[in-house]
């Protein structure tokens, strides 16, 4: 499928601009992608375009900014 079968990418701040890019790329070439942002409505739709262009997405509500919450993403990806 692409350089990135059978890895797994994080992308924070995944929800816009260059943070979705990489996603949407990283999905593209193959990987599973845990995506992350503050902000819920732009985490959905950036899980749904990767989704709907057969990407493999995980999406996780953090600020990149707060540990307690960077770890949660730790965790999700850790399963």
């Amino acid at each position: 499928m692409g350089e990135l079968d059978g890895m797994t990418v994080v992308v924070a701040g995944a929800g816009r601009e260059i943070g979705r890019a990489i996603a949407e790329v990283a999905a593209a070439q193959g990987a599973q992608v845990v995506i992350s942002s503050r902000t819920k409505a732009e985490l959905d739709r950036a899980e749904q375009a990767i989704r709907e262009a057969g990407g493999s997405v995980v999406a996780v509500i953090a600020d990149a900014t707060d540990v307690e919450s960077s770890r949660s993403v730790g965790r999700t990806v850790q399963r």
